[in-house]
């Protein structure tokens, strides 16, 4: 039988186009946002949302480098469909459903859309703009599809400043204690009310505060002394994720959403840094 050989370079190009014809977004060409749709960067914090439609968000250094390259902090967009017996299940969004009318975009002044669709057919929109300090998003369910049961549609922010390891027994732990002592989260409820949660105490603040916040302020030396601030702006709110009752240093996820009966075009978290 006779052999046929490829030349490398063809099998390099191929690989290219087949992996260009997966990146349903257009890409930026330029540093440091080589295959992302958006990205947004001030002197504090760098965010993208890559071709693919992943989005994550780094502190930086003083010097415009990464803070925390093999820890960035995870910003989720998805939709969550109740079923009848009151169990929420996460709908798969389809990477390849990714489209926009809009080319890719550095800091962009005003906002930037694409769609989407989930399992079950149902369609979405998501919008990015930056804002003084750093960005905001919005979004809504624009056709719920197949589904018939309660939707929503989430944003969502997961927060690790300090890995597991990071408090060990004896000296080190005393010392770490030392260290966060001061840490915490200062937030504003749905009620107007302030309050604030220690980086040291054990709690589970989904039970805490179930009707959820509309600011939040965090600084921790974790994520390189950068503080950031979140905001619900419109009618919408953020709620934390129950992961039951934990060392609150060892990190939250936070939940944005626009109310029941909200208007989503009014309605998006804005997300800065100080």
């Amino acid at each position: 039988m006779r052999k046929t050989f490829v030349p490398i370079a063809i099998c390099s190009y191929l690989l290219f186009l087949t992996q260009a014809a997966h990146a349903r977004l257009p890409e930026l060409n330029e540093k440091p946002f080589f295959g992302h749709f958006i990205g947004i960067e001030n002197k504090k914090l760098r965010f993208g949302i890559t071709s693919k439609g992943k989005a994550i968000l780094y502190p930086l250094k003083r010097d415009g480098s990464l803070f925390a390259r093999f820890n960035p902090i995870p910003v989720n967009y998805e939709i969550l469909e109740t079923m009848p017996n009151g169990k929420v299940v996460r709908k798969a969004i389809i990477v390849e459903s990714l489209a926009t009318a809009q080319p890719a975009t550095k800091n962009p002044e005003t906002p930037v859309t694409f769609t989407g669709k989930v399992k079950g057919d149902a369609t979405f929109e998501l919008s990015v703009v930056e804002e003084k300090g750093g960005f905001s998003l919005s979004g809504k369910i624009t056709d719920k599809g197949k589904i018939t049961n309660p939707l929503q549609f989430l944003i969502s922010i997961k927060l690790k400043p300090y890995k597991d390891r990071a408090a060990k027994d004896g000296d080190a732990r005393e010392r770490f204690e030392k260290k966060i002592k001061r840490e915490q989260l200062k937030l504003v409820t749905t009620a107007g009310k302030r309050e604030k949660i220690e980086f040291l105490s054990n709690v589970n603040p989904a039970m805490l505060y179930p009707e959820g916040f509309t600011e939040a302020e965090l600084k921790t030396e974790a994520l390189g002394g950068v503080g950031f601030g979140l905001l619900a702006v419109g009618e919408s709110k953020i709620v934390f994720e129950d992961n039951g009752e934990m060392p609150f240093w060892k990190g939250f996820t936070a939940h944005w959403s626009v109310n029941e009966n909200g208007d989503p075009a009014q309605a998006k978290l804005i997300v800065t840094t100080n």
